[in-house]
């Protein structure tokens, strides 16, 4: 990938997780890299093209963790994917799945079709994850595996979006929750 081009995906998806998709602009990415409009239409023709290729950097960025850790502990690989969120939290960013979902039905087709790929492979990574912790006797609790996946995203989602109103350190304090939960 050329650098000029990770550069706009990289600006491109902070503004996304700062303000959401609509709220951005290829001007807005221009600008900050002292190039012409032309310079991101020639990397990125339509808007929806520079939305699924960051779609697809995130997904990337799921499956090379989920290889990283495929040898660990599923306490170890829970973690390291509930670091996702914390990392967004540090930096006061949403996750893109919560940005882009808000926006969903203003989405063109094509974004909205990669959201929905990453989504069913994300959650399919942790519950994955979640019944391999079960199994082994790592995790205990009475849903689904993919059930307490769901409440599991669901909440570091909402956690991230929530904290930014709050302003509290709620978004710890959930995170500290999901894991007691796991111990039954």
């Amino acid at each position: 990938m050329s650098d000029k081009r990770d550069e706009i995906l990289k600006i491109g998806e902070d503004l996304l997780r700062q303000n959401g998709y609509n709220a951005f602009s290829y001007n807005d990415i221009s600008r900050p890299l002292g190039i012409k409009n032309a310079a991101i239409h020639y990397y990125f023709p339509k808007k929806s093209d520079l939305g699924v290729s960051i779609i697809h950097r995130n997904l990337q960025a799921v499956n090379d963790l989920d290889s990283k850790y495929a040898s660990s502990s599923a306490l170890a690989r829970l973690k390291a994917f509930m670091n996702v969120y914390v990392e967004s939290y540090k930096n006061n960013k949403v996750c893109l799945v919560g940005a882009l979902a808000a926006e969903l039905y203003s989405l063109e087709e094509d974004v909205q079709r990669e959201l929905k790929i990453m989504v069913k492979d994300t959650l399919a990574a942790l519950t994955n994850i979640l019944a391999e912790g079960r199994k082994n006797g790592e995790f205990v609790f009475n849903e689904t595996p993919r059930t307490k996946a769901l409440l599991i995203i669901t909440n570091m989602l909402a956690a991230l979006q929530l904290s930014r109103i709050t302003g509290e350190d709620d978004f710890s304090i959930i995170e500290k929750a999901i894991l007691k939960s796991l111990k039954g």
